[in-house]
C-alpha cells in the first residue's frame, strides 16, 4: 500500500512506525533516525542485512519504504515484494510512501514540529558521535599514560630492579615503541642502557633515555590536546541540542495554539 507523508507524519508523532531509506549505501542520508536497508545489499549480500531485517520484523511497527521516489516497480516496490514475500512481512504493516524522500522531504520542511524534531535528531546524534570520539581519545590517552607509569617511568628512573625486569618492562613496551616509530637502532641502545643500574650508566645511556622520555611526552601531549578538543566539542554540541530543543518546545506551543478567531 502507498501512504501519504501526512499520514506517515501521524504515525512518527505516536511512534507507530519506521522509516526505512532502501537507497543504495552511497546515497545522501536524508533524515536523522531512519533504518537503512539498501535493495541492493539485500539482493548481493544478504548475510549482511538479514539481522536488520528480523529486527524490523521483531518490532511490531508498520515499515515505511522510501527510495528517491518510491516508484512502485523501483527498488522501493521490489523492496517491500520481498518483505512479503521472502521475509514473511504482514501486508498490513509494510506501505511504501508516496512520492519517496522528494515528498518527504517537501513536506517536512512545510511542517515547523517536524522540521524541528529532525533538526534534534540530527543534533543528537552528532552530539553521540563526538562523545564517542572523546571516549575513544580519553581511552587512548589513559592507556599510553598507564604504559609510561608501569613500564616507562622505571626504565627512565633506573628503578626497575635488574635486568631481568628492565628486559620485561621493554616488553611491554614493544607495542607502543612500534606506534613511536622508534627506529631498530634506538631499540637496540635502550636495551642496553635500560639494563644498567643508575650508577653504571653513561652520558650516551641518558640521551638514548632522554630520547624515549622526549618521544612518550610528544605523544602523550598530542593525544592529551586531542582529547581535550574533542572534549570542547562535545561541550559546543550540548549548545546545539539545548538551541535544537528550543526550538522544537517553541513550534510545538506554536502549533497547539488556538487558530485566531477569524
Amino acid at each position: 500500500p502507498v501512504i501519504e507523508p501526512a499520514e506517515v507524519s501521524a504515525l512518527l508523532r505516536k511512534h507507530a512506525c519506521v522509516l526505512v531509506d532502501v537507497r543504495d549505501d552511497g546515497a545522501e542520508q536524508a533524515c536523522p533516525d531512519v533504518a537503512r536497508l539498501p535493495f541492493i545489499q539485500l539482493v548481493s549480500e544478504p548475510e549482511v542485512v538479514v539481522p536488520q531485517v528480523a529486527k524490523l520484523h521483531a518490532d511490531g511497527r508498520k515499515l515505511v519504504l522510501c527510495s528517491q521516489n518510491s516508484e512502485r516497480f523501483g527498488k522501493c516496490g521490489l523492496l517491500g515484494t520481498m518483505l512479503l514475500d521472502v521475509f514473511g512481512f504482514d501486508e498490513s504493516r509494510v506501505f511504501r510512501m508516496a512520492g519517496g524522500f522528494v515528498r518527504w522531504r517537501e513536506f517536512v520542511e512545510g511542517d515547523p514540529v517536524l522540521h524541528a524534531q529532525e533538526e534534534l535528531a540530527r543534533a543528537l546524534a552528532r552530539k553521540g558521535e563526538e562523545e564517542a570520539r572523546a571516549e575513544a581519545a580519553k581511552a587512548e590517552l589513559s592507556e599510553w599514560e598507564e604504559a609510561l607509569r608501569r613500564s616507562g617511568d622505571p626504565l627512565l628512573s633506573g628503578a626497575c630492579g635488574g635486568a631481568a625486569q628492565a628486559a620485561a618492562h621493554l616488553a611491554e613496551l614493544a607495542p607502543r615503541l612500534l606506534a613511536l616509530g622508534v627506529e631498530e637502532s634506538l631499540k637496540a641502545m635502550l636495551a642496553v642502557a635500560a639494563r644498567k643500574r643508575v650508577e653504571e650508566r653513561g652520558a650516551w645511556d641518558a640521551v638514548v633515555l632522554e630520547e624515549l622520555g622526549k618521544r612518550f611526552s610528544s605523544k602523550l601531549g598530542a593525544l592529551r590536546a586531542a582529547h581535550r578538543e574533542l572534549a570542547e566539542s562535545v561541550a559546543s554540541h550540548d549548545a546545539v541540542v539545548e538551541a535544537a530543543l528550543t526550538k522544537l518546545a517553541a513550534a510545538r506551543d506554536r502549533a497547539a495554539a488556538p487558530a485566531p478567531a477569524p
